[in-house]
């Protein structure tokens, strides 16, 4: 009975509302129609959104189709959507008006018919909308059940049910495990952008211990290299460049920030501060040097150095490009979209955005050429350094203080002091000095000005007439070529004393015919101001005459424009307190007076020079230590803070209204009690309501692990970008992901120890018909390497890798005249030697209007601005480049020196090469393969320079007693080992 009234039931339905399928579009319960997040957004997007979507000033006839109440509102001609009926709805009548369409012909993305129905099903099941998933907070998903069939133990992890849930959604089921060989390779790629030795990757092959992979795991998350890395990735985001970009291009130095990435990836620092630290750590309550320097991420902007350009427009485009990294970094949107109009596709409108950019509009940097303002940022190794001549200097200086205050030696230091600085400086002058010349000489200095004049007083004050006064560039009696303003060069003998010009300058002279007894000279100006700042360091000396110089003194920063010099005290008259202390009895000197003296001790007691000189040693080395000094966000004061305006049309010479720092309305509240600054910002963007920043950040790494994110689009969660192939397996993960503490390498471990993640990367052609892209995860990745791991894996297999962390960008070879640009000096690209030669790809010298060929061939950016996602490429340019750069040659010469030293026979040999570039046992074929490849090469013929040139240059002269010609044909060999499709991929 109960079947045949159900039967009755359909067949009213059917007699009523028409055939089944109309039932279906109705909405009663047989089908919901299709998905509006997942396939009618997207067409919507693609195809209407431009011209009826969220930009108020380029929507078209006032209609919007992001909105559903909008979009089913009546309209003179009907409503664009009619809810329940595709004919009525204005929408799908003109998606397919040939003689009218929408989009119009050549505007647009037309829809396909099989999309048309699709939306057209849409429609008549009840036209619903729903929020844009990105938008929408993370939701707890139960785990899928696993697939009939599926053999229980193959997942390991809460993820591979979601994984095998849409493998069985499409016909797929998941593939074997890769080999132990193949996943240490692998594994040891993706975790620390190196391969494993061969020894190591043995060890975890042969390591039967149930949870040897784990172990394994876990000594890559703990290996130095771990954070160089993830740092790799970050880099292309940050857009790091080691120059400053535009025209000229002038180089920066920025490395310490890229040395604080390395770090933070290194010890692991949250994610979410991570973020912080970057986007605000200047503004961290007692913020340190790191969280200072960490702020760098922002002032990889580029500058203008041009002459001629404004610098408020290319500090305003700086504010921009913050702003525009921060949401896409962070948020996966392409906010910069709404810097000239309200977003087309996504709810940010161009208030909005300038709201957004007030948060970054408040810093002290302005485009000036000097990268100000900048951070001394030393290194650890500096630091240390630093610490360590500290300590010397403060014990040298407290023994060479205990030395001078020793008070028997003191006071007599005293007493000879006193009767020096006293007594006449003359045998016999009792009140005053006799000489025969007064010169008065200028170190440096273009010229002594005429107008200085110098009068000399006998000891009761009167001025002594006579005298001829002459000066280097009016009067020179030497010889001619000497007697010119600036700073002359050669030597001339005045009596006895022979005097360097280049040493002393220009100089000025007054000469008496007879010696003459004075107390005091008296320099002056009589018609002009600023003597004293004119004679700053001059030297004032009084001759006899015989030449010799009986009295001297070097003037410092003069306040007066009259200057009086007593000629019985030596040069730097003592003050009047430290005459004091020397001429009281050791009974009455006062703590003070004995400190004072000391002091003195210490710079010019002659017994104490060892001390001084020791000491003065360790002041030179500490002042030498070069620090690196980094641009850094530094915030405004109060009473400097800019106004932010928006723009219109971006244009920043047409300010429109004022706004203040918010963020989008359609995204997360802003958390209570947060400043509206960049702190503020950073912990909104951190917030655990955020429903991108967990999710972007997981997708980010699942695309370097995968070959391919979740969300295929990495730099948009927007309506453009790629809905998610596995939505509640991303939730799934990003709120792990933030309940875990943003925990990066937890993450990564969680990844690389799933059952999806160890699936062997072969493909067979059913899977391959289904599934080509490997969109639905049912085998292992297998991609081509990124440029800086194309370069490492060579590295390690030579034999030469460098394992430095950090530290300065390096320069390996490239071809000669890249650097010369037309209107930059900086043209000279040096060779790095030694170590540094071979240090990974992550540190070479990135300049962005002339990447550095090897990895641009690879794809690297030129980090012009953000960039989330590499486009991989294929192109001949890139054989070319592994085949034939020098540094790739390189490489092979050091790898062919290890094959050749690695055995006695050319089986051996070889099969030393295919190991330690494939890291897995060698194949007995392939052995064979490469030594008849050997013994092809030894009968090339080539002359004895063309051997030498191959097997040596550059790496160097062979070992005695090598034939250049064996080593050139392995040379060869080592080239093609290192071309093999299985060492440039991860499988």
């Amino acid at each position: 009975m109960k079947r045949a009234s159900s039967t009755f039931l359909v067949f009213i339905a059917v007699l009523l509302c028409g055939p089944l399928d109309g039932l279906q579009s109705k909405g009663f319960g047989l089908d919901s129609g299709p998905d509006f997040a997942a396939e009618i957004r997207p067409l919507l997007s693609r195809s209407c959104f431009a011209c009826h979507g969220p930009d108020e000033h380029g929507r078209q006839a006032g209609l919007r189709l992001d909105q559903r109440e909008d979009a089913i509102a009546p309209r003179r001609k009907g409503a664009a959507i009619v809810p329940g009926d595709r004919a009525a709805s204005r929408l799908w009548q003109r998606s397919g008006d040939a003689a009218d369409p929408m989009p119009p012909a050549g505007e647009g993305h037309a829809l396909s018919p099989k999309e048309r129905e699709l939306l057209g099903r849409w429609i008549d099941a009840g036209a619903e909308y729903a929020p844009h998933w990105a938008f929408v907070p993370p939701q707890d998903h139960p785990s899928p059940s696993l697939p009939d069939g599926l053999d229980p133990g193959w997942p390991l992890d809460s993820l591979d049910l979601f994984t095998a849930a849409k493998m069985d959604e499409h016909g797929l089921a998941p593939s074997a495990a890769a080999d132990r060989w193949t996943l240490a390779r692998r594994v040891s790629l993706d975790l620390v952008g190196l391969p494993p030795t061969y020894a190591e990757a043995e060890a975890f092959v042969l390591d039967e211990r149930p949870d040897a992979y784990g172990r394994y795991v876990d000594g890559l998350l703990d290996s130095p290299h771990y954070g160089e890395r993830w740092a790799a990735t970050w880099l292309d985001i940050a857009r790091y460049a080691d120059s400053k970009g535009h025209g000229s291009d002038p180089l920066r130095e920025i490395w310490r920030y890229r040395d604080w990435v390395i770090e933070a990836y290194q010890r692991n620092l949250p994610y979410d501060q991570f973020l912080i630290e970057q986007l605000a750590g200047d503004l961290l309550p007692g913020a340190t040097l790191e969280q200072r320097l960490a702020t760098a991420f922002h002032r990889n902007t580029m500058n203008n150095t041009e002459g001629g350009t404004d610098d408020e427009e290319w500090r305003v485009a700086a504010v921009k490009d913050r702003t525009n990294t921060t949401m896409q970094a962070v948020m996966g949107l392409t906010a910069g979209c709404a810097a000239c109009h309200s977003h087309k596709f996504d709810p940010i409108s161009q208030h909005e955005y300038y709201s957004l950019t007030a948060y970054f509009n408040q810093t002290a940097d302005t485009d000036k050429n000097d990268d100000s303002p900048l951070l001394d940022t030393p290194t650890r190794v500096q630091i240390a350094e630093r610490l360590r001549l500290e300590s010397q200097l403060a014990e040298a200086q407290a023994q060479w203080a205990a030395a001078a205050a020793e008070r028997v030696g003191l006071a007599a230091f005293a007493a000879s002091w006193l009767g020096a600085h006293t007594a006449p400086a003359a045998a016999g002058a009792k009140d005053g000095l006799e000489f025969t010349e007064l010169r008065v000489s200028l170190p440096g200095a273009a010229r002594l000005l005429s107008l200085a004049e110098a009068v000399v007083l006998d000891p009761s004050g009167k001025e002594v007439s006579g005298g001829t006064a002459a000066q280097s560039s009016t009067g020179f009696a030497g010889p001619a070529e000497l007697a010119r303003d600036g700073n002359p060069s050669g030597e001339y003998t005045d009596g006895s004393v022979t005097h360097t010009l280049a040493e002393t300058g220009p100089w000025w002279s007054l000469r008496f015919d007879s010696p003459v007894m004075a107390r005091t000279v008296r320099l002056h100006n009589r018609t002009d101001n600023g003597l004293g700042r004119r004679l700053a360091g001059a030297l004032v000396e009084a001759r006899g005459t015989d030449g010799r110089v009986l009295w001297s003194a070097a003037l410092g920063d003069q306040p007066a424009d009259t200057v009086e010099l007593d000629l019985l005290l030596a040069a730097g008259a003592p003050d009047p307190e430290l005459l004091a202390a020397a001429e009281r009895s050791a009974a009455e000197r006062s703590p003070e007076d004995w400190r004072l003296l000391a002091e003195l001790r210490m710079a010019e007691d002659s017994a104490l020079a060892p001390a001084r000189t020791a000491h003065a040693a360790l002041e030179e080395q500490l002042a030498g230590l070069e620090m690196p000094r980094t641009p850094v966000l530094v915030e405004l004061p109060a009473d400097k803070r800019r106004t932010t305006h928006v723009l219109i049309k971006g244009n920043f010479l047409v300010p429109g209204d004022v706004v203040e720092a918010s963020v989008p309305a359609a995204l997360h509240p802003w958390p209570k009690g947060q400043p509206h600054d960049r702190l503020g910002l950073a912990r909104w963007l951190t917030d655990a309501r955020s429903p991108l920043t967990a999710r972007v950040a997981v997708n980010r790494l699942w695309a370097r692990l995968f070959g391919r994110g979740l969300v295929a689009t990495e730099e948009d969660f927007g309506n453009q970008g790629s809905p998610p192939t596995h939505p509640a397996l991303l939730d799934h993960l990003a709120l792990g992901f933030q309940r875990s503490g943003w925990d990066q390498k937890a993450l990564l471990r969680r990844l690389v120890t799933s059952a999806t993640y160890r699936q062997t990367s072969a493909q067979d052609p059913a899977r391959g018909s289904i599934d080509p892209g490997n969109r639905w995860l049912s085998r292992g990745p297998r991609v081509r390497l990124e440029a800086e791991m194309v370069r490492d894996v060579a590295l390690v297999a030579s034999g030469l890798f460098s394992p430095t962390v950090g530290g300065p960008s390096i320069f390996p070879p490239q071809p000669e005249g890249l650097w010369q640009a037309a209107f930059n000096g900086q043209r000279s690209w040096i060779e790095s030697q030694g170590p540094d030669r071979y240090r990974r790809g992550l540190y070479v010298f990135l300049r962005r209007s002339i990447p550095y060929p090897a990895m641009d061939a690879f794809d690297v950016p030129n980090r012009e601005i953000c960039n989330a996602r590499r486009i991989a490429t294929n192109t001949p340019l890139q054989a070319l480049v592994t085949l034939n750069d020098p540094a790739f040659v390189e490489l092979a010469q050091g790898l062919a020196r290890r094959m050749y030293a690695a055995g006695d026979s050319a089986v051996e040999r070889a099969a030393f090469g295919l190991r330690e570039t494939l890291v897995r046992p060698a194949d007995p074929f392939d052995m064979q393969i490469v030594a008849r490849l050997v013994d092809a090469e030894r009968a090339a013929g080539r002359s004895t320079e063309e051997s030498i040139s191959l097997a040596c240059d550059p790496l160097g002269p062979l070992a005695e007693g090598q034939d250049p010609a064996e080593l050139a044909a392995w040379t060869v060999a080592a080239s093609v080992l290192l071309n093999q499709d299985a060492v440039l991929t991860k499988q």
